[in-house]
């Protein structure tokens, strides 16, 4: 099962793995009533998408517009996780997507992919400049950052 995707752009494209391949997309129109703010969509060794995970919201309750959910979409069905309310945070939730893809698809965590790379920055220079200022979402970010000091 995946996301029925009416258009997406891509931001940036990366190996996961020597097996996958992940895309970061951005400025998304979906077909149904759950949209989504962006995903992480990876495909397998022949190109085909495989795994999609997205900060998504239902267009028929435009009040959580702003408070997406963390969803999943694989070969099984579709899944989310509400316990991730900074999945509206492009920095945040990629490095979380990555993470969930390493562990679904088992693929081993040999140091920073491209695509952790980009997030970290991204959210290492919404701190620096001030860009974030709730209190909560500072400390969101500063504790995805620290998982990568070593």
């Amino acid at each position: 099962m995946q996301p029925q995707l009416v258009k997406a752009t891509s931001l940036l494209t990366f190996d996961l793995s020597e097996e996958y391949k992940a895309t970061i997309l951005v400025d998304i129109e979906s077909a149904g009533t759950v949209q989504y703010h962006h995903l992480l969509r990876v495909d397998d060794a022949d190109g085909r998408p495989c795994l999609h995970f997205g900060a998504e919201w239902n267009s028929a309750l435009p009040q959580y517009r702003d408070e997406p959910i963390f969803g999943q979409f694989d070969a099984a069905g579709h899944s989310s996780d509400d316990e991730f309310p900074e999945c509206l945070e492009l920095p945040l939730f990629v490095l979380r997507a990555i993470s969930a893809a390493r562990k679904f698809l088992k693929v081993p965590d040999r140091g920073p992919v491209d695509g952790e790379v980009w997030a970290i920055g991204q959210a290492a220079e919404r701190l620096r400049s001030g860009e974030v200022t709730d209190k909560a979402l500072v400390a969101a970010y500063r504790k995805a950052l620290a998982a990568y000091d070593a």
